[in-house]
């Protein structure tokens, strides 16, 4: 649990975490010394630390009652999230209207649930709740970082946001980028990142998943008009609406096949993500022929991996915001 001095006590070994880093990397810069692998992974634990945005601080955290019920906790926030979509976000879930939520007085509730986060006990939780729970946080923080933090103008400001904006979860810290790849895709390494999101020894392991779960990557919203649309999930539904979500995702722009080009057009999100659907390009695309509504498609598809006479074609992706 996490008493009243959790804060306190937080803050002072942050600060202390970082006089001790930039001690460290002083000492480290003696080239006969220096490893370019050592001095990265420093570099990049003191730059996450300098820059940490937590956004569920708050007076929930100094409660003394603890081992909160995560699946309490995550379909109250479920259900407020789902209530504010109702109102500020699109239909098809592709359009958020961020102004709105932030002037919303059931933003001001989600926050105050969020803090609850902080001492909730993941203890005895299924795998679906536990994927459901952290592709609900996942999304909710991205609408929440961007309310508070403003949307990132470039890939640096992208690439800091994912790494840095967190929530504190049963008392460990959170940060998006930890959720994708660390949790839901079984500690492995993001785009762009040199090292995985959990080194040895660290407790959050015990929360990732055993396998990647490849689906979620058309669950997950990063923010952006090529991201799959926002939803909200249930563990009850859980794998009917990853199924659903992945099958929309792909007949909705994700995915295209020319039988007379043997062309195979596919959203990056594949690309980026490729280790999770197969080792080779051949795995991928059987993969992906468990999920094409349109039943030609799929036999055009299934006849152009059968015969290895395709070409893959990666479509552009839409960074801009979606509001």
């Amino acid at each position: 649990g996490i008493n009243a001095e959790y804060g306190k006590q937080w803050y002072q070994r942050r600060v202390r975490g970082v006089k001790d880093g930039v001690s460290k990397i002083t000492a480290m810069l003696r080239p006969t010394l220096l490893s370019s692998t050592r001095f990265l992974k420093l570099l990049f634990r003191i730059d996450h630390v300098n820059s940490f945005s937590t956004l569920n601080t708050g007076p929930a955290a100094q409660c003394s009652d603890s081992n909160v019920s995560a699946v309490k906790i995550s379909e109250d926030l479920r259900k407020i999230m789902t209530s504010l979509s109702g109102r500020h976000i699109s239909e098809e879930g592709y359009k958020v209207n961020y102004e709105g939520i932030k002037t919303d007085v059931e933003f001001a509730k989600f926050v105050m649930t969020a803090q609850s986060l902080q001492r909730v006990s993941l203890a005895g939780m299924s795998k679906q709740e536990l994927i459901a729970m952290f592709i609900n946080i996942y999304n909710a923080l991205v609408v929440h970082g961007i309310v508070s933090r403003g949307a990132p103008s470039n890939h640096l400001v992208r690439y800091k946001f994912f790494k840095n904006v967190s929530y504190v979860i049963a008392g460990q810290n959170y940060s998006l980028n930890e959720i994708e790849n660390g949790v839901l895709r079984a500690n492995r390494k993001g785009m762009a990142d040199f090292f995985k999101p959990f080194s040895a020894g660290d407790p959050r392991l015990l929360v990732a998943l055993e396998a990647p779960e490849p689906r979620v990557h058309f669950a997950l919203n990063c923010a952006s008009k090529g991201c799959p649309p926002i939803r909200f999930y249930s563990a009850d539904k859980l794998e009917t609406q990853l199924n659903r979500a992945t099958k929309s995702f792909l007949s909705s722009g994700g995915f295209a096949v020319n039988s007379e080009t043997h062309e195979v057009s596919l959203s990056p999100i594949l690309k980026w993500y490729k280790a999770d659907f197969g080792k080779t390009d051949s795995e991928m695309l059987k993969w992906v022929c468990g999920f094409i509504s349109n039943t030609d498609d799929g036999r055009v598809l299934q006849e152009l991996v059968d015969t290895k006479q395709f070409k893959i074609v990666w479509q552009d992706y839409d960074w801009s915001l979606n509001h």
